[in-house]
């Protein structure tokens, strides 16, 4: 009797820490952890996170995922997050926007309320900003 009560201890505690891997596993294997998205920054109503930075030559791309804690509103329509693509010619420290795609969840999740792919004019990039970082980031690879 003693043994199959040790042997049931023993089950359970391994029973719990299965399912608090498992349940850890779930956590962490939303899209932004697999899909190696980095957060950069943390404001008051949304976080920032930048992945795929490529670097050839003068110029470099970075992909950036703006994740809002509230609906953002532009006419009638409403999204959570927000994905654009950067190209930065790094000599100049000039950056523009070849991508904006605006989703209705988090995450780049639900339907895709919005997608431009129409290329901005180059802009310099303002010290202090966002698209510092992002363009150190890319311009760094090689």
């Amino acid at each position: 009797m003693v043994r199959k009560n040790h042997l049931l201890v023993n089950f359970c505690s391994y029973l719990k820490k299965s399912l608090f891997v498992f349940f850890a596993f779930l956590i962490f294997n939303n899209p932004v952890f697999s899909d190696n998205w980095e957060q950069i920054a943390t404001g008051s109503n949304f976080k920032e996170y930048f992945k795929n930075a490529v670097r050839s030559g003068r110029t470099a791309s970075i992909t950036a995922m703006r994740d809002y804690s509230s609906e953002m509103t532009q006419g009638d329509m409403t999204y959570l997050s927000v994905k654009k693509l950067y190209q930065f010619d790094c000599s100049r420290e000039k950056f523009r926007l070849t991508l904006v795609e605006k989703y209705e969840k988090n995450k780049l999740g639900g339907e895709m309320c919005f997608a431009s792919k129409t290329k901005t004019d180059w802009r310099k990039v303002n010290p202090n900003t966002l698209n510092e970082v992002a363009m150190r980031k890319a311009c760094k690879k090689k």
